[in-house]
């Protein structure tokens, strides 16, 4: 604990990762970003599950508990936005953060699909750790809206 200029003990809160243990699917065609990124989400206390493609995806989610799924947008075969609309019908519980390299894919548009966080690649870990940690937080706006179709865009938290 530190002191202000007043006397008055100013108390350090440290971050606390919320939902250790939660599943994150990582699905991307890229061999080299799904190896980085499913090491980088182990590094922060989560179990990792990863598929080339959406098809693979939708098996893991089919077979597995997921709490969140990050998910590329151009793939073979059916694409993220595809994707995205089968884990709203098929795991609506399942929180979808995009990491994309479509710089001008407007993260409104995909956050009124149902979207729970935007990432452009190429990005830190550390911009994928708030990301995840906003989608799993109990009072994050994801998690009050389970189900629904869109979220509110003007109760989403600065990321």
């Amino acid at each position: 604990m530190s002191a202000d200029n007043k006397g008055v003990p100013n108390k350090v809160v440290p971050f606390q990762q919320p939902t250790k243990g939660a599943t994150i699917l990582v699905v991307d065609d890229e061999d080299g970003v799904r190896r980085l990124l499913t090491h980088w989400i182990t590094s922060l206390g989560y179990t990792a599950k990863s598929a080339g493609d959406a098809a693979s995806a939708l098996d893991v989610l089919n077979s597995t508990h997921v709490d969140v799924a990050v998910c590329d947008i151009r793939m073979p075969g059916h694409d993220g936005v595809w994707l995205i609309d089968q884990v709203r019908k098929e795991h609506p519980t399942t929180a979808v953060i995009i990491a994309t390299g479509l710089p001008d894919m407007a993260p409104t548009v995909t956050l009124q699909s149902g979207v729970a966080g935007y990432l452009i690649k190429p990005f830190e870990r550390q911009d994928l750790a708030t990301v995840l940690s906003h989608a799993l937080m109990p009072d994050s706006p994801w998690v009050r809206n389970l189900g629904r179709p869109a979220l509110d865009l003007d109760t989403l938290p600065d990321i």
